[in-house]
């Protein structure tokens, strides 16, 4: 003897309509499913933030190329800008006619937290692309944001296709800095010409100390420095409590290279006292005071010298926004 719906029963539910109970069912298992996925979905990085991570990847590798070929060492950090330094030509790029960017543009005003283009474009760094960050807004207001520079006839730049705002998106520094974590020691701020007496990091404001009197003077002539090992100034060493607070146990900062402690393992930086995992080489640039980052909560993706690229939130070990915020001004 067949039961009423027996029939109906042993059918698969694909194959006949859903009873009330059933489809109950199917949408608590639908809900607790989205519960579980969305929190995790909305912490995923959107395609552009994958992107922005990519370019300092593929920045990384090239960066790595030019050790391979220059006995370990990084490039410097790009600097006043050097247009026409051959041969009998100006040192200082204002005075040569021979290149522009776009009309009114001014392509001396600052120099640039990226590493030296006239040593990376176009042989190790062709494509320039990697330099913009897709989530940068400060890119989609600009026609060329890279602002790079082409001839004026009748003269031949040398230096045309090279771009003069490289660190649009990322900065670049060039120096080991290996004590910019959240217990790195500080010094006041008012110790490197900052207002107040809050703490910022010893490290960088002593590296800034060393650089900055070079920096935007608009020549080349004394960018030197930033080829450089820098000796941090003993103002900074003082007020920071006597040191070290340079690379391992001094109070140097060494060049950026594939191998410190080979290069300076006799100058107190002591083998494993540099992890390459946890030196950064680039990460996103910085904005001035009510300026936008290119990720949600003042997080930044950060190149690390062993060649990966990750992100780095506001309450990281190192993070690029709590160490770099109170220099930004200076930086700009």
């Amino acid at each position: 003897m067949t039961l009423p719906g027996k029939k109906d029963r042993d059918r698969p539910i694909l194959g006949r309509a859903l009873k009330i109970g059933e489809l109950f069912a199917i949408l608590a298992i639908i809900c607790v499913l989205a519960m579980v996925l969305l929190p995790t979905l909305a912490l995923a990085p959107t395609h552009g933030a994958l992107s922005c991570q990519n370019n300092l990847k593929q920045i990384g590798i090239c960066l790595m190329m030019y050790a391979v070929e220059n006995g370990g060492a990084y490039p410097r950090m790009h600097g006043d800008e050097a247009f026409g330094t051959a041969g009998n030509l100006p040192l200082s790029c204002c005075d040569y006619m021979g290149c522009t960017a776009d009309s009114g543009i001014d392509i001396c005003d600052d120099a640039d937290l990226t590493f030296d283009m006239r040593a990376m474009f176009p042989d190790y760094f062709a494509d320039i692309r990697y330099l913009v960050c897709p989530l940068d807004t400060a890119a989609d207001e600009l026609t060329d944001p890279l602002r790079r520079l082409y001839s004026v006839d009748p003269d031949v730049c040398p230096y045309a296709g090279q771009p003069t705002d490289g660190d649009l998106s990322y900065f670049y520094l060039g120096w080991f800095l290996d004590k910019v974590g959240k217990d790195a020691p500080t010094v006041p701020a008012n110790t490197i010409g900052l207002l107040g007496t809050d703490p910022v990091n010893a490290q960088v404001a002593g590296l800034l100390a060393a650089i900055l009197p070079v920096l935007g003077d608009r020549t080349i002539l004394n960018d030197g420095i930033l080829d450089e090992d820098v000796v941090i100034p003993p103002d900074i060493v003082r007020a920071a409590g006597g040191g070290p607070i340079g690379n391992g146990n001094t109070n140097t900062l060494f060049r950026l290279r594939e191998n410190l402690t080979q290069y300076a393992g006799g100058e107190g930086v002591d083998s494993g006292a540099i992890e390459p995992a946890k030196i950064p080489v680039m990460f996103d640039r910085i904005p001035v005071q009510g300026g936008t980052y290119h990720h949600p909560g003042r997080s930044c993706y950060v190149l690390y010298l062993d060649g990966h690229a990750d992100l780095a939130k506001y309450r990281a070990p190192f993070s690029p926004a709590r160490t770099f915020t109170p220099f930004v001004n200076l930086l700009q």
